[in-house]
């Protein structure tokens, strides 16, 4: 997003403004380093409470319940993160729903902590962290099956925060019944790691491990991205041996594993590039998207009174990309304008 952009869409908070990054730093594409920051999240964060709502849905369904709640809203600025790339869908429609209404939650069906206390919890927040976090989780689960493991998803940022600091943050008691009081939470965040410390900063289990995006070269490809930053479902792996002594020889061996792979991984992408052949891709049960609601999505944002604020790509790219959206479509007036990071001077 150009700079300008935010003090358009603060003033125009009486109506609605809606920002939907889809190019984010762990899969740039052509894109490179301008899109490589996620630290708008750090930026948009300092601005009012009350005006201020940040999402970054795990999957499709979630971005379409998301999206649906962000276009009904009025006074606020929601800023929305979800990657373009096809992902695993965890969630079908109905539970995703639920899931964006709360906005934080245990996801039951990747958890085996029930009717006993969690070794660890294992969290995230982002499209590409859920997908890390997953693969960990599916990992430790093969080779260490008496361990406890308790999966949060967050998709409201804010929850993080205390409720005295912000209308969507939770309250002592809840915050502690999902993430208890004092086991080890393995954390997976889309932006900088610092941003959650920041939010969480005043909660009674301090025992939060988070890891997010890290300044590295740019890189095209997401196992890339993740290695160069430490981030990765095997690294996670090794962090929940780390903290958790008990798992003894098991765990040794599970987190010497991890790290044969990492450089095996390494030693792939100096050579080939691509994600190796092997590497986890959970999802093989994936729900299909649908496009029919992606689409009705994507028109409503231009529907009636609504506009699409900014899209960051050139004008021949957004004309290119939806030759179709003629004013007539709209209603009226064409109010699709590009906003192009790359090439804002020519223009």
């Amino acid at each position: 997003m150009a700079e300008g952009n935010v003090g358009t869409a603060l003033a125009l908070q009486d109506r609605l403004a809606d920002y939907l990054l889809a190019s984010h730093v762990w899969q740039q594409d052509h894109n490179g380093f301008t899109h490589q920051d996620p630290g708008f999240l750090d930026h948009v964060i300092n601005k009012k409470a009350d005006i201020v709502r940040v999402y970054l849905p795990p999957d499709a369904n979630c971005l379409l319940s998301v999206f649906d709640h962000c276009l009904r809203s009025r006074h606020y600025v929601n800023v929305v993160v979800a990657g373009k790339h096809a992902l695993p869908q965890w969630l079908n429609m109905d539970a995703a729903v639920v899931h964006c209404t709360e906005g934080i939650g245990i996801w039951q069906w990747a958890s085996n902590d029930q009717g006993a206390e969690p070794d660890v919890v294992m969290a995230c927040c982002g499209d590409t962290p859920t997908l890390e976090i997953l693969a960990a989780v599916s990992i430790l689960r093969r080779h260490l099956p008496d361990l406890k493991i308790r999966v949060i998803n967050v998709v409201d940022l804010m929850k993080l925060q205390s409720e005295s600091e912000h209308p969507h943050g939770l309250s002592e008691t809840d915050y502690d019944s999902l993430f208890t009081k004092d086991k080890h939470i393995i954390f997976g965040f889309h932006g900088y790691p610092s941003l959650v410390h920041r939010l969480t900063y005043r909660r009674t289990n301090s025992n939060l491990h988070v890891r997010g995006y890290k300044e590295r070269a740019p890189s095209q490809q997401p196992l890339t991205s993740g290695c160069r930053t430490t981030w990765t479902g095997s690294t996670w792996c090794k962090d929940v041996v780390d903290r958790l002594p008990h798992l003894g020889s098991k765990g040794a061996y599970l987190k010497q594993m991890m790290q044969d792979k990492l450089i095996e991984h390494k030693h792939y992408i100096d050579k080939h590039g691509p994600r190796p052949a092997g590497s986890p891709q959970l999802g093989s049960g994936a729900i299909p998207m649908n496009a029919q609601q992606l689409m009705d999505t994507a028109k409503a944002l231009v529907a009636d009174d609504k506009g699409l604020l900014a899209m960051d790509e050139s004008t021949p790219t957004c004309n290119n990309d939806l030759p179709g959206w003629d004013s007539a479509d709209r209603g009226g007036p064409a109010r699709l304008s590009g906003v192009d990071c790359d090439h804002a001077g020519t223009r």
